[in-house]
């Protein structure tokens, strides 16, 4: 045979060896989305290891909206009445409609279950209908749809409510967000939740389970459904925000103080590529020191999205008598207060350190929410831009500046002047639903609070 001939085809033996495990790769990848930049390409995990950076896909390390085409399943371990109160003695489960019960069909009705009745591996039950709970005796207020998995441990008994994404991101978004805001800002909270709910994937696995339905994760079926927040979720019917080819670290909060920062406002490293500062308002401001920030802060912003709010500012007086109390909490020795101070600041200059002066003592407070829980607004008067409350447990936001009067070494009081509800890192909700009336899309929300590409 003519030696070309041998070389065709060995070439071509080659050839096909290459395509056949292309296409293996692709076959065995277990994500699969369709690209939102140009055209509606379908790729898949595995391709996007292999196509240029130049093409439909970003490169690891960048952030950006895709559709999934291959939606999971979500697990989310139940509390009673989301107090983070899981393990019950007793549960009662009630269905509406048609139920099977460890393999068995049951009519609408009702069982109660304890530790004793569940095998090792659980007990399952699939309803065609609605399932409520009582805990304990507690009817919980709330219903449920889907698979709830019954499990038992140290003699006590759990549920886990199993649904699909896009139902759970439909009874996470109205909790998250009130029903009534603009439809392009329930968009991007729903496109955020998808997320975020897919990024913590076996976060409570111990307990056989995704999330929990507390503040800690997503507040999961607090409110009912709305038409307004199902229109919202499928209308982004599987969208969610990659980083690479993995589900984005990103976060959001209720009210900026006309700025929202990155993950170092937990006093560490940034991790998250998502996450940016960003104005939150019409044009364009940058903050270059701290003397910008308490400038900014103490004063007004006709061009902030959030103007508006209740929590865009706010501030609190304590005296020294409160100031001493706050302290014994954390040492019960403390008689005085003679100085306090931020001495440390993330990027976006939320406090992370705060150093109290004590005589003798000096109480050192890291950390933005142990600087809030320090400062705590019970039985004090907090004022914001539209009341006065005594009641809540932790300060606002760690986005403040003081101002300290002094009497004979000790201080008299000190004033903090803050902005903003919630720890400022990624979205603001109201910032969304101030760019939403002023006509922005969910897409140029998300772009604007996250670094997507």
């Amino acid at each position: 045979m003519d030696r070309r001939m041998i070389f065709l085809f060995i070439v071509l033996g080659i050839l096909c060896f290459a395509i056949t495990l292309s296409e293996d790769t692709i076959r065995t990848s277990d994500i699969s989305f369709q690209t939102n930049k140009g055209e509606e390409t379908s790729v898949s995990a595995a391709e996007t290891q292999t196509v240029d950076a130049a093409k439909t896909v970003q490169t690891q390390g960048e952030s950006w909206i895709c559709t999934l085409t291959d939606v999971p399943e979500i697990r989310v371990v139940l509390s009673k009445d989301h107090s983070g109160q899981i393990m019950a003695n007793m549960l009662t489960v009630s269905w509406s409609e048609e139920t099977t019960v460890d393999g068995e069909n049951y009519s609408a009705g009702s069982r109660t279950f304890g530790a004793e009745d569940i095998p090792e591996e659980g007990l399952c039950l699939q309803t065609k209908g609605k399932f409520t709970i009582d805990f304990d005796g507690c009817q919980d207020e709330r219903v449920f749809t889907g698979k709830l998995c019954l499990y038992a441990k140290n003699q006590q008994i759990y549920a886990v409510n199993t649904l699909s994404l896009e139902e759970y991101t439909a009874c996470v978004v109205p909790g998250e967000m009130p029903s009534y805001y603009p439809i392009e800002a329930l968009k991007a909270q729903a496109v955020c939740a998808r997320t975020y709910a897919l990024r913590h994937q076996n976060g409570e696995e111990e307990y056989h389970a995704d999330l929990g339905d507390t503040v800690s994760w997503q507040v999961f079926n607090s409110v009912g459904r709305a038409e307004k927040t199902d229109e919202a979720v499928e209308e982004t019917r599987g969208e969610v925000i990659l980083t690479g080819d993995e589900p984005a670290e990103l976060y959001f909060f209720s009210t900026s103080y006309g700025f929202s920062g990155t993950d170092d406002v937990w006093n560490t490293d940034p991790v998250s590529p998502c996450l940016k500062p960003v104005y939150a308002g019409k044009g364009e401001k940058h903050l270059e020191s701290e003397q910008d920030f308490a400038a900014y802060i103490t004063g007004s912003d006709d061009n902030a999205w959030e103007k508006g709010e209740d929590w865009f500012r706010w501030q609190i007086t304590f005296s020294q008598d409160q100031l001493i109390r706050l302290c014994k909490m954390r040492d019960d020795t403390v008689t005085e207060v003679t100085d306090i101070q931020v001495t440390k600041r993330s990027s976006g200059y939320v406090a992370t350190e705060l150093t109290v002066s004590c005589g003798k003592k000096t109480l050192v407070i890291s950390g933005e929410y142990d600087i809030r829980e320090f400062f705590s607004p019970n039985n004090v008067e907090l004022t914001n831009q539209r009341e006065t409350q005594t009641d809540r447990r932790v300060l606002p936001s760690g986005y403040f500046v003081m101002e300290t009067a002094k009497k004979e070494g000790k201080i008299t009081k000190t004033t903090l002047f803050g902005g903003g509800l919630g720890h400022g890192a990624g979205m603001s909700q109201n910032g969304a639903r101030g760019m939403a009336e002023a006509g922005r899309d969910y897409r140029d929300i998300l772009a604007t609070f996250f670094d997507i590409h």
